[in-house]
């Protein structure tokens, strides 16, 4: 039973890395010195199609958390009463995308998707939140 679902899985996993655009998605993130032989400082990730069974670096992908960040509503509380800004920034705040990071051991190494950071992070209370 379950190397059927693991044939399945990967079969999807396969077609819906196929049926992707080559121009899709990029991603690089660092390459630590403990990590690497070669001495490569980045990695980028390969373009669509990209076979599972070939695809072996493994991740673990996070969105950055900022501690320092205690309020649930940090727009609200830098703006108060002045609307016109407060809307023109949680605006610009749901189209953002999130800060992404690469946790390796302890550390965590950014982790950039298309080129650019994003402005949300988890606050001290896990919350997405927009950074300022």
């Amino acid at each position: 039973m379950k190397m059927r679902v693991l044939s399945a899985i990967g079969a999807t996993a396969i077609l819906m890395g196929a049926s992707l655009p080559a121009s899709a998605q990029t991603a690089e993130t660092p390459v630590l010195p403990d990590e690497t032989i070669s001495g490569v400082p980045s990695q980028k990730l390969p373009t669509p199609p990209v076979l599972t069974a070939k695809y072996t670096l493994p991740m673990d992908i996070r969105v950055a958390k900022d501690a320092s960040i205690t309020s649930n509503t940090p727009l609200t509380d830098q703006y108060g009463s002045d609307y016109a800004k407060w809307a023109e920034s949680v605006r610009e705040c749901l189209k953002s995308k999130p800060i992404l990071v690469r946790v390796v051991g302890e550390e965590s190494v950014p982790f950039i998707v298309n080129g650019s950071e994003g402005k949300l992070k988890l606050n001290a209370n896990d919350k997405a939140v927009c950074s300022l």
